[in-house]
């Protein structure tokens, strides 16, 4: 895939390469829960329905890596047809799967911040990786969606999808500040006064 990124193709690109940094942050919450659960008995139900929910954002996110590669490949034959309507569900098409990518990066920070609490202390810099990663799918899926938006002619449809993509990163930065702020206070208590 990397060496595939690297290419001078036009799949896979950046909604792609997002989409798998959703999937690496869903798969380190997964990694954090397990081994929460494995070594803290006490919270073990609760870090184990975390991982089981993190290993669904994971598969998704991995499959929305080819459907956004799929999707804008549609993008480049429609442009080489000429012909609008095709372009014009394309560039649908090319919008809509970075907006799902968004929102289950948002779905893996929310999981990050409910795990935060409960996590093995020697776990929480997994959990601030996979928070930067989800965060950084988030914000890209988001450039990308936007990107695509720009030549779609369906202004109620560009609307909605700007709409829903501003309260996925506000949200999203709601929830880091928020996981910043947990496992900051869950740092301090190991750091000498």
């Amino acid at each position: 895939f990397v060496a595939a990124l690297a290419s001078g193709a036009p799949t896979p690109g950046g909604g792609a390469a997002a989409a798998l940094a959703g999937a690496m942050a869903a798969a380190l919450v997964a990694m954090v829960g397990r081994v929460t659960a494995a070594r803290e008995p006490s919270v073990a139900g609760a870090a184990s329905a975390i991982v089981a929910q993190a290993d669904a954002l994971r598969e998704r996110l991995a499959r929305l890596t080819e459907e956004d590669a799929g999707a804008y490949g549609r993008v480049v034959e429609a442009r080489r047809s000429g012909d609008p309507e095709a372009m014009e569900r394309a560039l649908t098409r090319a919008t809509e799967v970075p907006v799902r990518l968004a929102a289950a990066s948002r779905e893996v920070l929310a999981l990050a911040v409910t795990l935060a609490p409960l996590a093995r202390r020697s776990a929480l810099a997994d959990l601030a990786v996979a928070s930067a990663l989800a965060w950084g799918a988030l914000e890209a899926g988001a450039f990308t969606a936007r990107a695509n938006l720009a030549g779609v002619a369906d202004a109620g449809f560009a609307r909605r999808s700007d709409t829903e993509l501003s309260d996925l990163l506000a949200s999203g930065e709601e929830a880091r500040r928020r996981l910043r702020e947990t496992i900051g206070a869950r740092e301090s208590h190991r750091l000498p006064s």
